[in-house]
């Protein structure tokens, strides 16, 4: 895992999947041994004893289970190598992308502001620009800033309603945003970009004036192809109910990972901290070289304002990120384990019907070659019987992954369940297979000497 194990999850050697296991092993072993027993022992015992000793062929019924084994073999490394694929090109699709920030070399830290010291919004504005300004004087600290929800935390965001002043909409059809309260050089810190305008005032700050700064995304989704600045919006949910004039848009902030399908929205409107009431806040510090440095000195500027005042979550935002994005990583990694091991199973499995399905049919191969084949078409056989199992096992395969893979959607990122290039992949990945563990009893066949094959030898 690239983060700290979570408490929920446990690798020690559990008493109920130990004897699930157990049983399981048991029972397969069991039936599987069983009907290859009884039919060994059924009435026909002398018709097979003749047939092999004529060194007869496998009957069609124990031909056709085999295949049906093995197809299902493949079929199952399918579900397993298409699933792995989609998480792990999820992955490097999250890796990739523009979110609108910058997290490397910032630490973040979040705060408690509990009490009554910090029972009104005037108060933890004060507390805050305080501890900015402190931070500020640091050594190293390029810009600080706080914020009630970062773009990218696993904790809730606060979503808004936002109608604008001279876009009248009706109750319902309103733009949906993320509200983020901020404080101190907080753009700075995340090095989201500006497009237009400026930023809250230290005036506007204190006061809670009624301006705010929107993203791009909202801007053009209120007021297309018109620039946003110097009009107004309405948050629906505000209490206060007034009118927010638009000094300033930033790049939007995009959340790269979707939690249960519930995904951050992609446009945001930001307000002084003074006209929010959020009592937990990220502190977010930009330093000019390793981030690990400011944490003493972080902590010692927080105490010397409230020395009862607690930091947690104390994280580099890069660590942040990943702590958000280890589930879909995780899962990628672990499909990918069991489907690398699934597709050799499924390759020995084919190996092993078709080496088996080529010695008992050495008697035909005589045959065929004394009537006059090739060699070259008695080594196709044992190819083709592999390649005709492996497209019937790939073909179930991809109908049952393209089934499993929906179920996937929430870990899944910029990547759609029926990926087509993922398919085609695991496609050539499993021939590929199926074409190697053809190719050596299809290596015999050239060695094969059809004189003594006629013998019986």
């Amino acid at each position: 895992m690239p983060i700290e194990i979570p408490f929920w999850v446990r690798f020690d050697l559990d008493r109920s999947v130990l004897m699930f296991t157990l049983g399981l092993s048991l029972a397969t072993g069991i039936v599987f041994g069983l009907i290859p027993a009884l039919r060994v022992t059924g009435p026909n015992l002398l018709a097979q004893l003749r047939g092999e000793s004529r060194g007869g062929s496998a009957s069609r019924r124990q031909s056709r289970t085999w295949g049906v084994l093995v197809v299902g073999e493949l079929a199952l490394a399918g579900v397993l190598l298409i699933c792995a694929m989609l998480l792990v090109k999820s992955s490097q699709q999250m890796q990739w992308i523009d979110r609108g920030y910058r997290a490397e070399s910032v630490m973040t830290c979040q705060l408690a502001l509990a009490g009554t010291g910090y029972a009104e919004p005037a108060q933890r504005q004060r507390f805050v620009e305080r501890l900015l300004v402190n931070l500020r004087t640091l050594p190293g600290v390029v810009a600080a800033g706080a914020v009630d929800f970062l773009p990218s935390s696993n904790s809730y965001f606060e979503s808004a309603s936002v109608v604008a002043e001279d876009r009248p909409v009706e109750r319902g059809e309103e733009v949906i945003a993320s509200s983020n309260a901020m404080a101190g050089d907080y753009f700075q810190a995340l090095q989201i970009r500006w497009v237009a305008g400026r930023g809250f005032t230290a005036s506007e700050m204190t006061a809670g004036s009624p301006v705010t700064i929107v993203s791009a995304g909202l801007g053009e989704a209120l007021w297309p192809k018109r620039s946003p600045l110097g009009h107004r919006l309405r948050l629906t949910g505000d209490a206060s109910g007034e009118w927010l004039t638009v000094v300033g848009v930033v790049e939007d902030v995009r959340q790269a990972y979707q939690i249960g399908g519930v995904g951050w929205p992609r446009q945001q409107v930001y307000l002084p901290l003074a006209r929010a009431a959020a009592r937990t806040l990220t502190v977010a510090v930009r330093t000019a070289g390793a981030p690990a440095r400011v944490v003493n000195p972080l902590r010692a500027a927080v105490r010397s304002l409230d020395p009862h005042l607690p930091l947690f979550h104390v994280l580099p935002l890069t660590e942040v990120q990943a702590e958000l994005e280890w589930l879909p990583r995780f899962w990628g990694k672990m499909f990918s384990v069991f489907a690398i091991l699934g597709a050799l199973i499924a390759g020995v499995g084919l190996f092993g019907i078709v080496s088996h399905s080529m010695a008992s049919r050495r008697r035909e191969l005589g045959i065929r070659a004394a009537l006059g084949a090739r060699q070259s078409e008695l080594v196709l056989l044992p190819l083709q019987q592999g390649l005709r199992l492996a497209l019937t096992g790939l073909a179930l395969g991809i109908v049952a992954a393209f089934g499993v893979a929906q179920l996937l959607r929430s870990l899944l990122y910029g990547v759609h369940p029926a990926d087509p290039w993922v398919y085609g992949s695991v496609s050539a990945m499993l021939l590929a297979i199926a074409l190697l563990a053809s190719l050596v009893p299809a290596l015999r066949v050239l060695r094969f000497d059809p004189i003594r094959a006629l013998k019986g030898d």
